[in-house]
């Protein structure tokens, strides 16, 4: 690896300081020769570079990214090959990566958005990061201590996604504890292995540790490729309801895990208000009244078009009007509140207009007996019926379909419901005294009886174990990681 001395000029610009190393290369910080304005220089180690063939990989990958133009992807200037050493100058970016920790769980929410969308902008122009990690994502905050920018770094050894020569042949490119398994086990990188990373990112900001951690790179990679990730909340019991979540983005198989990175980021970030006690965020979507519960009554606010010229003497901006991709979660969960208020309501009408003079049931008024609300589906009874609403991705609405709902569908195949319960991506009831089950991560899109127990009077689920009162027993089953 080249090493430059402080005061010296390397391809025409003037080293002011070294910034930092690490095992693909060493950054400084330099002066532009003619604009005077400060960039960021990254060498390549010539440990991987020392080829004609590498040179001629590393100038198209650079000039692929270099394409790219995203507030959260720190801007290519120049690059090119000296005295055998590829380089090239980025935009410097005056904050601290995330190495050191001690992220609010706010924080970590804010990091993800931002994160996701950068991810999967560079993804929908076929560019693939391959080295997410804390020290790659670097933050600015505004005086007040909140975060300003989030940008992530080092796209320089990414590729195109569709063109794998353009990686040395069975080369390893990344950081181990962060990578996809499917990478560790020689696949090429996609989207899915950057979401997969991000994953281990935030895990570790919440928890202070990544997902895996073994003495040698051979049982780290054993780890990675058979075991699976410990639920978070075996670190912060807190976050249990964010088990699921990194359960799918960290799955081993790649299409097990979430459409894209704002997927994931939308769960997580909804759960982690829901954690926090915090309200929705102010650029949220607003919600219209609807029958038997609310639908939504705008979109989302589209991504802000990327300047076309990047200020070198600046960080890169992030606009304030941009807004994460999916609300879809807590506008759900928020819907579900509004019908228990419209049930209370409705009750309390009925109760105070009726005289005592009149029969007790002269007026036909819908018979509301339980309610229950998940994440991504909400529940409920009405005269002895079940109702849901809200996410449908794994047949959680049970009426036989994957098809997403903002207002009440009836369950099929059930009646005479008396228990009803709703979360993650699983749903149960009690009908006619036995057990039934729905949805959860085997697409199981209507309800299916637990075999086994009977005369059942109650049943929770908390998305993947289950219990059940039957007769005078208590029966479970389901995840048992914990015991």
């Amino acid at each position: 690896m080249a090493q430059l001395e402080i005061g010296s000029s390397f391809a025409g610009y003037h080293v002011l300081d070294k910034l930092g190393s690490g095992g693909m290369g060493a950054v400084y910080l330099v002066e532009h020769p003619h604009l005077l304005r400060r960039e960021a220089l990254k060498i390549i180690s010539l440990s991987v570079s020392d080829n004609t063939e590498f040179h001629q990989r590393f100038v198209n990958e650079a000039r692929t990214v270099a394409m790219l133009n995203h507030p959260g992807i720190v801007a290519i200037h120049h690059y090119g090959v000296t005295d055998d050493a590829p380089w090239f100058t980025m935009t410097y970016v005056d904050g601290t990566d995330l190495t050191h920790g001690g992220l609010p769980d706010t924080d970590v929410a804010t990091i993800a958005t931002r994160a996701s969308a950068a991810l999967d902008y560079a993804h929908r122009h076929q560019v693939i990061h391959r080295d997410i990690k804390p020290a790659n994502i670097i933050c600015t905050r505004e005086p007040d201590g909140s975060i300003d920018q989030v940008v992530l770094l080092d796209f320089g050894i990414a590729k195109l996604a569709d063109s794998t020569r353009m990686t040395a042949t069975h080369a390893f490119i990344g950081t181990l504890a962060y990578a996809a398994p499917e990478i560790i086990d020689g696949h090429p990188a996609g989207p899915a292995s950057d979401q997969y990373s991000l994953a281990c990112t935030i895990y570790e900001l919440l928890t202070g540790r990544a997902p895996f951690d073994a003495p040698t790179p051979s049982a780290m990679m054993a780890a990675l490729l058979a075991k699976p990730a410990p639920p978070i909340s075996t670190l912060r019991p807190d976050l249990a309801a964010l088990d699921p979540i990194f359960e799918r983005a960290l799955a081993k198989d790649p299409t097990q895990r979430y459409p894209d990175c704002a997927a994931l980021a939308g769960e997580l970030t909804t759960v982690l208000a829901a954690s926090s006690g915090q309200g929705p965020a102010a650029d949220s979507v607003p919600l219209t009244s609807g029958t038997f519960g609310a639908s939504v009554a705008a979109s989302p606010v589209p991504d802000a078009p990327a300047p076309g010229l990047i200020d070198g003497n600046a960080p890169t901006v992030e606009s304030r009007d941009r807004s994460p991709h999916r609300r879809r979660n807590w506008l759900l969960a928020a819907a579900a509140l509004i019908v228990v208020a419209v049930l209370a309501v409705a009750a309390t009408v009925w109760a105070t207009h009726r005289s005592d003079s009149s029969p007790v049931d002269a007026v036909a008024a819908p018979s509301f007996t339980d309610i229950s609300v998940g994440v991504f589906v909400s529940c409920a009874i009405r005269d002895r019926e079940a109702y849901c609403w809200g996410q449908n991705d794994h047949g959680q609405l049970g009426d036989g379909s994957n098809s997403n709902q903002t207002t009440p569908t009836k369950v099929v195949g059930i009646t005479d419901v008396t228990d009803i319960s709703a979360s993650g991506s699983s749903v149960c009831a009690v009908a006619s005294g036995e057990a039934y089950c729905w949805g959860t991560l085997d697409n199981i899109r209507t309800p299916t009886k637990v075999p086994g127990i009977s005369d059942v009077t109650d049943i929770s689920t908390n998305g993947s174990s289950f219990c059940a009162i039957a007769g005078s027993f208590l029966y479970c089953w389901g995840t048992n990681t914990e015991g």
